[in-house]
């Protein structure tokens, strides 16, 4: 199966990109009736054309027809998507019922310096236009809000905010990280005070002194980015592969010579930082007789705690807000996964077919019987049937139709509902319940009465009070005006996405859609496991009929997460930042309270030695490690109900100042500092006098 866009001959100049071979399609290429070409991709000319430097001017069979490949695109250029691989000219005939149909896309450049205001001005200008000249449907009504957006959002979606937000997280954790490293390095200076004296003693300069520092900050901080990259360079494609991401676009992700020499940059300013504030405080303790520098290193030592106390409150206030991002996130998740869509996905698989134009309407409609007779016999399959949108992950495909008892409801006021023509087993495989009536069955043929399904809001809103089973409605969908009974009701279901509010649906038979419907899509509902079932139903296809294609495999559930792509990506990444956060400020606390008791050991011997306890030990120390804690619990929380209203666009059902995700990120932190200092404290208390006073 190869997707291709049709357009017109001046999508390239607009794109402002040529054919690296041949040539694009031209205005000769798209009157209709022209002979047939082709412009192709890169990888298409390499993978599937084995790279033939002769292919300008082959043909190629697309839908079981010659057509001439005219140029090869870069390699890396992709539009809309990578996986669409092949552009063909829009031959546009005003003869044919689809000349009037609204599947178009626009594309255009902007004058340089023109602003989203005077773009949306003269997209508005011209929608008027065409207001004033056509009449729609008034779900295709183009003068109502025509706006345009940049290609980077059409292409990528709307991916700022949370990256804005995601670059924040990642800004937070780089600090967190940052400050550890620093409250270790000022440990390590702190014990080397004695050692940088007897240089200074000996002639070194400060200078020299600073110098020697900021190497070997460099040195580690380097080594350090070089082991970060390697990591990443190998995590990288695991992560990718992880992340939902739609239309082929995780095989044009990679990381670039910018994200390396970023990387290395922030290291060394990061190295200069820390050891900036190393050499300050190793100066203030180098002095010149034994008596100053003993007192130097005692201000050292009170100094450099105080330090540490500062830096495990600023860990700790910016974990906070990443442990309530990520609780918040998770939450928000979880209330999605809540919504009952209105379907059941479990077991469920799903089949694009497509059939070239070779394969005639009465063939398709055969096919589409054979198909599903020979899927629904295989080893666990419970149910098989086909339609010609998967719900929750396509949309598009609306009817307008006339009703009965309502005369009012004419001209732009018709009443527009997905058209979804099904097979018989399509309600039983989706999990699809019936609350009147009947579902579409196999009597329901083309020669029969023609009949619909429609859904519980439609009937609601249609027929208020009243029984919608027996009453009427007049589609056109084919062309033709076809007056349809109502023979049953189904429950509503999220058929536009979880997050969206389930649409009017009309359902009819695919038997009297009228073209067969291959290019459709066969759901599968299977007991048996998702791979087996996967290439059993691949065999069954292949085997129906060689001429079919299938474009896309997938299970109902992967499908689902797709339109969850956001939140479920963003809760990720923050779950794994606040796991992290949770971890370098445990650390954090334990090394800094470590530091503390192998400092203080000799003090620890001699107040145990004149009668002080292990208890009142364990407890000074463990108090010490946990004050910084709580004030940095304290401040993040502060600085988390005024930040996390920034998430509110990313959450749902859940609100950005929601207690229980402060209590739980709260109940995190106290619970991994405590843990962190609790050890350290312990070694404290058990300090032997004799021992520690003879060493």
């Amino acid at each position: 199966m190869l997707p291709i866009v049709l357009s017109s001959p001046t999508l390239f100049d607009v794109l402002g990109v040529r054919p690296s071979l041949g040539r694009a399609f031209d205005a000769n290429d798209n009157r209709p009736g022209a002979a047939p070409v082709v412009v192709i991709s890169y990888g298409m000319w390499q993978q599937d054309l084995a790279g033939d430097p002769a292919i300008i001017g082959r043909r190629i069979l697309l839908d079981a027809k010659p057509v001439t490949v005219v140029g090869v695109m870069p390699r890396d250029f992709f539009f809309p998507t990578p996986e669409l691989r092949a552009w063909g000219p829009l031959q546009l005939d005003p003869t044919q019922s689809d000349y009037k149909s609204a599947y178009l896309t626009v594309v255009g450049r902007t004058q340089p310096g023109a602003t989203d205001a005077q773009v949306n001005g003269e997209m508005q200008r011209i929608a008027q236009a065409l207001h004033a000249r056509f009449t729609y449907p008034a779900a295709w009504d183009h003068g109502r809000a025509l706006s345009a957006m940049p290609i980077h959002s059409y292409v990528l979606g709307s991916v700022r905010e949370p990256l804005v937000l995601l670059l924040g997280a990642v800004v937070l954790l780089l600090v967190i990280a940052c400050a550890n490293a620093a409250a270790l390095m000022l440990a390590r200076t702190s014990d080397r005070s004695a050692e940088m004296a007897l240089r200074a003693a000996l002639g070194a300069s400060s200078w020299r002194v600073a110098r020697q520092v900021l190497a070997e900050s460099l040195v580690l901080a380097l080594s350090a980015a070089a082991v970060g990259v390697a990591v990443a360079t190998a995590a990288f494609r695991m992560l990718v592969a992880r992340l939902p991401l739609t239309g082929g676009l995780g095989s044009v992700t990679t990381v670039g010579a910018s994200t390396f020499a970023t990387a290395f940059v922030l290291a060394f300013a990061i190295a200069v930082v820390i050891s900036t504030v190393q050499v300050r405080h190793l100066l203030r303790g180098v002095l010149d007789d034994s008596v100053a520098r003993t007192r130097g290193e005692h201000g050292l030592q009170r100094g450099a705690r105080q330090t540490h106390a500062v830096i495990i409150s600023l860990q700790v206030t910016f974990a906070v807000l990443l442990v309530v991002g990520a609780t918040l996130l998770i939450r928000s998740v979880g209330r999605i996964r809540e919504i009952d869509p209105g379907l059941d996905p479990r077991g469920v698989l799903a089949f694009n077919l497509y059939a070239g134009d070779g394969v005639s309407p009465a063939e398709r409609a055969q096919l589409s019987h054979d198909i599903v007779e020979r899927v629904g016999a295989l080893p666990g399959v419970t149910a098989a049937g086909m339609t010609n949108r998967l719900p929750v992950r396509d949309l598009g495909y609306q009817t307008t139709m006339s009703v009965e008892g309502h005369p009012e409801l004419t001209g732009a006021s018709k009443p527009t509902s997905l058209y979804r023509p099904v097979t018989s087993g399509f309600f039983k495989a989706m999990g699809l319940r019936i609350v009147a009536g009947r579902g579409i069955d196999s009597t329901d043929d083309a020669k029969g009465l023609p009949v619909a399904v429609v859904s519980e809001s439609f009937a609601n809103a249609m027929w208020p009070g009243e029984n919608a089973i027996d009453k009427h409605i007049v589609e056109g969908w084919s062309g033709t005006d076809v007056s349809r009974t109502i023979v049953g009701i189904t429950r509503d279901a999220h058929l536009n996405g979880l997050l969206a509010k389930p649409p009017f649906t009309l359902w009819i038979p695919m038997a009297q859609a009228g073209n067969g419907q291959l290019g459709a899509v066969l759901v599968v509902k299977s007991s048996a496991p998702v791979a087996s079932t996967m290439t059993a139903v691949r065999r069954a296809i292949s085997e129906t009929d060689s001429r079919l294609a299938i474009a896309r495999a997938q299970t109902m559930s992967d499908a689902i997460d797709m339109r969850l792509a956001a939140p479920l990506q963003l809760r990720f990444f923050f779950t794994v930042f606040a796991a992290l956060a949770l971890a370098l400020g445990a650390i954090g606390v334990f090394g800094v309270v470590s530091y503390a008791v192998s400092r203080r050991r000799v003090e620890f011997a001699v107040r145990m030695a004149l009668g002080a306890s292990p208890r009142e030990v364990r407890g000074e120390m463990f108090s010490f490690g946990l004050t910084p804690v709580i004030v940095g619990i304290a401040a993040g929380t502060l600085a988390a109900i005024g930040g996390t209203r920034w998430m509110s666009a990313f959450l749902y059902d859940v609100a950005p100042r929601d207690t229980a995700s402060f209590v739980v990120a709260a109940a995190a932190l106290l619970g991994a500092g405590a843990l962190a200092a609790i050890l350290p404290a312990v070694r404290a208390s058990r300090t032997n006098p004799a021992d520690a006073l003879r060493t």
